[in-house]
């Protein structure tokens, strides 16, 4: 007999799928120079889709934070396709120390 799982966790492994699907949506947009910034991946995100700003600041913002490896790591889990600047060693879009992120 299978186990049922809660509601609760179902719909929290819900979010983290909507989650990690708004970010590889985010990073293939970026990379594929469909926006000319990452601070416009960010600013749609929040202002159109809705993205918790609180979270980074945006999805990549999100990843900038958490760090590439945890970010693919929970993808790879979800079995949600990791996009390529995900399996870089050091973040593509990271800005250089001393320059906020933030709008």
């Amino acid at each position: 007999m299978q186990k049922r799982r809660s509601v609760k966790a179902a719909a929290e492994e819900g979010g983290q799928r909507v989650m990690w699907h708004a970010v590889a949506a985010a990073l293939s947009a970026w990379e594929d120079g469909v926006v000319s910034s990452t601070e416009v991946v960010d600013l749609t995100a929040i202002t159109s889709l809705g993205w918790p700003p609180f979270l980074g600041g945006g999805p990549l913002g999100y990843v900038d934070e958490e760090g590439m490896v945890t970010c693919a790591r929970a993808m790879r889990n979800l079995e949600i396709p990791v996009p390529g600047s995900l399996n870089r060693d050091t973040c593509p879009f990271r800005n250089p120390p001393g320059e906020s992120r933030l709008l």
